[in-house]
């Protein structure tokens, strides 16, 4: 028996692979191949970063005798958790490598590692903080992780060959366009004729493009864990995926990393043949012209949000619960504070107003929009769309420019 162990690194396509892998498990197993997820205790030992002692590892080694003592000619496993924390520059690796190797000795281990471009990783690593409810900015992220500072694909690609020796180690080069690739290649590394056949349409982990970054961040501050997951099926959707990439400062913060990584990057090449010279996206960008404009945002938001398929009258209820709660909760903040409540009616009154005018308009305009959308599809007419998109265009805005002292 042959145990294939794909440890990532992150951001490489292993959710993809997860997921089919997990649907395939019967056509897998027909061809000799044993599909396992790693259990709880086998993916605890990220969490120690420490060696394990012998005892522990006899304790984990129990719990893996599906995989140890497994029939299959080929047994496969699938975790991006065995590499360590991204955010640490995958330090800990030398500890997962170490008690791996421990706790399957007895194995025909082969492990399965994908690299990402530096720059690249780290803005998908980015995205995932976002995902996970963070609203810092880009450059905000790199100076509390400092991860532009710590990846070492060398180092890391070294302690997993001083383990199981050079020959087990199975590298390859991982781009962001090349998911699905991702996908025929494990086919090919365990000559699986039902991956290699396999026609994949959908992608599980979609990035954001950079409008849809603002409004993650913004939303982020206001919302609960549920509600981020219908945010972020919206601004995955086609409508938000076909506005521009990034703005001028990430763009220039990316083309700084990866310059940064340039001999690291040359050193991998002569190496292990991992070449990440890749092509330079096809985006002009003028430093001078903002590619986030408002009406972008909006109409991409606008035309998310009235695709039934994309967001159901209950969900569309909640999200209006809480625009009204986030209102109730502005003004109760307003009344704790006497002085400055004063001074914030003296200068900012009418923006008050006008909010509260927006946000009940708002609620009024979502109360509504599941007749309006039946009507607006029937007679196909721009009026709805146009009384929406006004709406949530000068709530985003008077949102993001709400003066400090109003909290």
């Amino acid at each position: 028996m042959t145990l294939f162990i794909h440890i990532g690194t992150h951001k490489t396509g292993t959710s993809t692979i997860q997921n089919i892998c997990t649907n395939k498990n019967h056509k897998l197993a027909e061809e000799g191949i044993h599909y396992l997820q790693p259990s709880k205790p086998l993916k605890e030992i990220r969490e120690k970063k420490r060696k394990l002692d012998d005892v522990e590892v006899e304790t984990i080694r129990s719990e893996c005798k599906d995989i140890i003592e497994s029939i299959a000619n080929k047994v496969f496993i699938c975790w991006e958790g065995f590499s360590g924390y991204y955010n640490d520059g995958y330090k800990d690796a030398i500890y997962n490598a170490y008690n791996l190797k421990r706790i399957f000795y007895d194995c025909d281990v082969k492990v399965v590692i994908y690299l990402r471009e530096h720059s690249d990783f780290i803005m998908s690593s980015y995205l995932q903080e976002l995902h996970e409810g963070k609203s810092f900015s880009f450059k905000e992220y790199l100076d509390e992780t400092e991860i532009h500072h710590k990846l070492n694909y060398v180092d890391f690609l070294e302690v997993f060959i001083n383990e199981f020796g050079k020959e087990n180690i199975i590298i390859r080069n991982y781009s962001s366009k090349d998911e699905f690739d991702a996908v025929h290649d494990i086919a090919e590394i365990l000559a699986s004729t039902t991956l290699r056949n396999l026609k994949v349409n959908n992608r599980i982990n979609v990035g954001y493009k950079y409008p849809a970054i603002l409004v993650s961040r913004l939303a982020n501050r206001y919302i609960s864990k549920e509600e981020r997951l219908i945010l972020r099926r919206i601004l995955q959707s086609k409508d938000f995926i076909s506005l521009p990439s990034y703005d001028y400062t990430i763009r220039k913060d990316l083309n700084k990393i990866q310059e940064g990584y340039r001999n690291q990057s040359n050193d991998l090449s002569s190496r292990f043949d991992i070449d990440f010279e890749r092509k330079k996206e096809n985006v002009s960008i003028n430093q001078d012209t903002s590619i986030h404009d408002d009406d972008l945002i909006n109409v991409a938001l606008i035309k998310a949000i009235v695709q039934q398929e994309k967001i159901s009258s209950q969900e569309r209820q909640m999200l209006e619960n809480k625009i009204i709660l986030l209102h109730k909760e502005f003004s109760i903040g307003i009344q704790k504070n006497k002085n400055e409540t004063n001074i914030l009616i003296d200068n900012y009154g009418k923006r008050v107003k006008r909010l509260e005018d927006e946000a009940s308009i708002l609620c009024d305009n979502l109360t509504s929009l599941t007749s309006s959308f039946d009507i607006y599809r029937r007679e196909n007419k721009a009026s709805i769309f146009q009384k929406i998109n006004l709406s949530l265009k000068y709530y985003f805005k008077k949102l993001t420019k709400r003066p400090n002292h109003e909290n």
